[in-house]
């Protein structure tokens, strides 16, 4: 069996000191963000508080690669950030302490838990006025919160750094002429009853001639400390006309190092040299074995031997962080613009920002040059612009009370958390059995296919060439280069796992790696990281086998729900969205109340037991060898948690369906299939995708509608319970829509699982919200700031990627496939150009045309027409992407086969005539909602009827060119 890489830690001791630096940046640009980033990696910057950045809160949280970010609170414009190494961060719990804090002052407060003392340090940014358009507080008012805030802060630990722009000059603490030698009086007055001391610097501004030529100095960043031993010195750095102010202050020493991994290089494996040698092992012995789990390993081991001679194991060192490389010429005026002065000195740094950007887009144009044809690259690029790279777990946590020594240590605790974790949702569950249902409706001999070579070697191929590794250390771009060969060997290692009923012992291991969620968790707390499991690549071949087999016999006994969504062929959760929205409306055109509930089941697919499955496997036909297969597969699972490098022993997993698996999902909806039966609830009430399940109740009256909620919401309830899954009841989502007033659902209330739920004005369901009203307008005013969010990425993107194809590239993927999700549920297409846009069409386009300007590198002054513009970018605009995606769904709809019968799904049953044979694709349909409704069932009749063209397609990629070709045809 082979192994994941092989950390190896080399330890060194670091210097006792933390770096904390203060920089005003004069509005944190794009260029200003390298000059940034080149100061962190050339001074080995631990915290960074940066003032003056002038970042507007609809732009998101700013990210730099290395650094967590912690931001002021509830700021319009955030005018100070603080920057925290991520392993420091990680290593020292750094938490925002929102408790020291105020939406009235541009300060950012941490702590850091060190292990025998803890350290708060506190960014400040004193404005000369304030950037919230409403304040109530003057200068004087602002400047008591940020002293009270220090006093409360050295009455909570004994250490304090606070540090910042304070605009206030002490060098002036005895010129009676300074104007604001009250503030400054009042300022040092507050620090010291704080008993806070001010470090000393000289000047940490100057003025470059801006003063009629005159050449004026101040110190307005300030250093105070309690309770530290703090030494400060200003930085000779003059991209601004601040200084940085770097603070050293000591800390017990801590271990850092050098990390190296022992791994196999697979991205140089050839795929010639890789044939030849697989082609060495006897691979002609193998068809004689017939236990499975020795074919396995004889499978493995002449895998392994092929990798030894063509990607043995090495040792490389991996370099933590990012270093931005920069010329010998740029470094030269560095130093230059460092000595200047007046206009000269402005002339230099602007040379040097122009320098700093060309070396960096020089250096990222390398890499992509090696990899030219590789995404990945330049999606690494992209993360590591704006600091999304990955970076190493804390090597201790604090489990149950207490905190774990080593990496190993860690490993082991998480990996029972996870088990753990599991056993106590299940311990809750109510001792139920099932509701008694009429499902399936039909039943039929199940069996598996002869798994053929060539089946082996078509599996193969469509897989992704990932280089993610299983217990075994074989990714699946090597069995993609080596199938060749390989495709035999597998084939047999199927077909006696088929024949045997029983799943090689070694395919149902998995390695677990915790991703830490990020958000403001704790980064000591194992709660905070996300499992997520890799699976040998052999063990995703045979499941994919299976699958296939298994689907057809799901569809041929027609065993899953109209209504189930999730993880079917042709189905997605755009359908299901349109489905429930289309129904919603209908029921409140006819003048009813609608009432939706939206449920939450913890950890759905984990908490799954066998022996609820089992029994449902059986009434599908599955018997005899085909459920032993099933039964063994389902069981005799093991996981162990990889920690940086550490890995736990195996621990067994009692249940659920395999996380990362390829069958895991369509047993799950094996298991709830009968949910519509069990809770008897037709297609008009319920809709579903995975387990993200939705009901809604129709009535007359919201007391009927009630009653009818409570009714279906305990049934399901019990079903739950029964079937091994948690109901979080306090987080069931509930909504009154339809001809209910608002006045009268107010006090209204209903009881589900022991929880007395309040109706709420929006509800969400797959990422989409939903208000009373049945409109979109919740989901269209997130997607507005998501787009503004990302527009202002890829503004920033643009001084680290080369404007272009590659911009291009990232900007399809994070702006347009951002807006594409849903797109044919929650945009409204036009076809008119004299109908107007709403707000929310017109604010997303507005971010889409700034996109377009970061690819083409121009600017809004340079007045380019919006149509030229999007051309010369190569970007569609909303309104295009909207009707590319009503028009390809439109088509789906019609020609979709999975309804039951042969009918269509449901929402292609509602938008087009049934029965379905007798409706000709040329034909023109009627709309199924009332003119004028917003939805996408009138928006699909509209497009249908008007487009020959789509109606005429007979393959889907026909209908894409086609929608392809309306969409350009459209108004932007």
């Amino acid at each position: 069996m082979g192994s994941s890489p092989i950390y190896d830690f080399h330890e060194k001791f670091r210097s006792p000191s933390l770096k904390i630096c203060t920089w005003n940046v004069a509005r944190l640009s794009g260029t200003k963000e390298l000059h940034l980033a080149y100061l962190l990696d050339r001074k080995d910057i631990d915290i960074a508080v940066i003032t003056e950045t002038e970042l507007a809160s609809s732009n998101g949280t700013f990210i730099t690669n290395g650094f967590v970010t912690f931001e002021p609170l509830g700021m319009e414009y955030k005018r100070i950030l603080t920057l925290v190494k991520t392993d420091l961060a990680m290593r020292y719990n750094a938490k925002l302490r929102s408790d020291l804090m105020s939406s009235h002052v541009q300060t950012v407060w941490i702590e850091l838990s060190l292990p025998n003392h803890s350290i708060l340090v506190g960014g400040v940014y004193r404005e000369w006025t304030s950037s919230k358009i409403k304040s109530f507080l003057n200068e004087k008012d602002r400047l008591d919160v940020i002293i009270n805030q220090a006093r409360s802060a050295t009455r909570m630990s004994k250490r304090v750094l606070i540090l910042g722009d304070f605009n206030l000059d002490t060098m002036r603490y005895n010129d009676r002429s300074y104007s604001r030698k009250n503030l400054l009086q009042i300022l040092g007055d507050g620090m010291k009853d704080a008993s806070l001391d001010y470090a000393t610097t000289e000047a940490t501004w100057k003025s470059y001639g801006k003063f009629n030529g005159e050449h004026r100095i101040s110190c307005l960043d300030h250093v105070y400390f309690a309770g530290l031993d703090c030494n400060v010195e200003v930085l000779k750095d003059t991209t601004t006309d601040h200084r940085p102010v770097l603070a050293k202050i000591l800390v017990p020493s801590g271990k850092t190092g050098t990390r190296s991994i022992e791994r196999r290089n697979f991205k140089a494996i050839q795929l010639q040299e890789l044939e030849d040698a697989l082609q060495k092992w006897p691979w002609t012995t193998i068809y004689s074995i017939e236990d499975v789990d020795t074919v396995h390993q004889f499978l493995l081991d002449g895998i392994t031997e092929a990798l030894n001679e063509v990607a043995p194991i090495k040792t490389i060192k991996v370099k933590t962080g990012r270093s931005l490389y920069l010329a010998s010429d740029t470094l030269e005026l560095m130093r230059k613009r460092d000595r200047a002065s007046g206009s000269e000195y402005r002339r230099i740094r602007n040379q040097v920002s122009s320098l700093v950007k060309r070396d960096q887009i020089c250096t990222n144009m390398g890499e992509l040059r090696k990899s030219p044809n590789d995404p990945k690259v330049l999606w690494r690029l992209a993360n590591e612009a704006i600091g999304k790279s990955s970076v190493s777990l804390p090597a201790s946590l604090e489990v149950n009370g207490i905190s774990t020594m080593d990496n190993a240590e860690t490993a082991t605790a998480v990996n029972k958390f996870y088990i753990d974790k599991v056993i106590k949702l299940r311990h809750g569950l109510p001792s139920l059995k099932p509701p008694p249902s009429s499902w399936p409706k039909s039943s039929a001999p199940f069996s598996f296919s002869f798994a053929s070579a060539g089946k082996i070697a078509k599996v193969v191929k469509a897989m992704r060439a990932t280089e993610a590794l299983g217990v075994d250390g074989i990714p699946v771009s090597v069995l993609k280069k080596g199938i060749e060969v390989l495709a035999g060997p597998i084939s047999h290692l199927v077909n006696r796992s088929l024949a045997s009923g029983t799943v090689p012992t070694a395919l149902k291991l998995s390695n677990v790696l915790p991703i830490y969620k990020g958000k403001g968790k704790s980064a000591a707390d194992p709660a905070s990281y996300r499992p997520v499991c890799i699976l040998p690549a052999l063990s995703k071949i045979l499941e994919t086998v299976v699958k296939t087999d298994f689907e057809i016999h799901l569809a041929k006994t027609e065993a899953l729900p109209n209504t189930q969504f999730g993880f079917r062929r042709g189905r997605s959760t755009t359908t299901a969205l349109a489905t429930a929205h289309a129904k919603w409306l209908k029921a409140e055109q006819r003048g009813k109340v609608v009432g939706v509930l939206g449920f939450d089941l913890s950890a759905a697919f984990d908490t799954v037991d066998q022996l609820q499955l089992l029994p449902k496997l059986k009434k599908l036909g599955i018997e005899g060898m085909q459920l032993e297969w099933f039964k063994s597969y389902l069981s005799g699972g093991s996981q162990r948690v990889v920690w940086n490098g550490a890995e736990s022993d195996f621990l067994n997993v009692k249940y659920g369906v395999r996380q990362g698996s390829i069958l895991g999902p369509i047993l799950y909806l094996v298991l709830v299939a009968d949910v519509t039966s069990c809770v008897g609830i037709g297609d008009e009430e319920n809709s579903s995708y995975a387990d993200d399940f939705f009901l809604w109740a129709v009535g007359d009256s919201l007391e009927e509608v009630g009653l009818l909620l409570e009714t279906k919401a305990d049934a399901f309830s019990k079903y739950a319970g029964g079937n091994g899954l948690v109901l979080n009841a306090a987080k069931t989502q509930f909504m009154i829509g339809g001809k209910a007033k608002k006045k009268d659902t107010s006090a209204f209330t209903i009881r589900v699982g022991g929880v007395e739920l309040h109706p709420s004005d929006e509800i969400e369901f797959l990422g989409v919200k939903f208000d009373s009203d049945f409109t979109t307008a919740p989901h269209n005013a997130y997607v507005v700031k998501a787009a503004k969010q990302r527009a202002a990425l890829i503004s920033r993107l643009a001084v680290h990627i080369p404007r272009g194809k590659y911009l291009r590239q990232l900007a399809r993927g994070l702006m347009v496939g951002k807006l594409s999700y849903a797109a044919a549920v929650v945009t409204t297409p036009r076809f008119d150009k004299n109908k107007e846009p709403d707000a929310a069409h017109r604010a997303v386009q507005v971010a889409i045309n700034d996109v377009a300007r970061s690819i083409a590198g121009c600017r809004r002054r340079d007045h380019i027409r919006i149509e030229d513009l999007l051309r010369i970018a190569k970007i569609p605009s909303l309104n295009e992407i909207t009707v590319m995606a009503v028009a390809v769904e439109t088509w789906k709809c019609f020609h979709s086969n999975d309804g039951g019968c042969g009918a269509r799904n449901p929402i292609g049953d509602l938008v087009f005539p049934t029965p379905k044979r007798p409706t000709r694709s040329t034909t023109s349909v009627a709309c199924p909602l009332r003119g004028g409704t917003d939805t996408f069932a009138s928006h699909a009749v509209s497009v249908w009827n008007n487009f020959e063209s789509l109606r005429s397609a007979r393959t889907l990629a026909a209908a894409r060119d086609v929608a392809r070709t309306i969409g350009r045809s459209t108004p932007i």
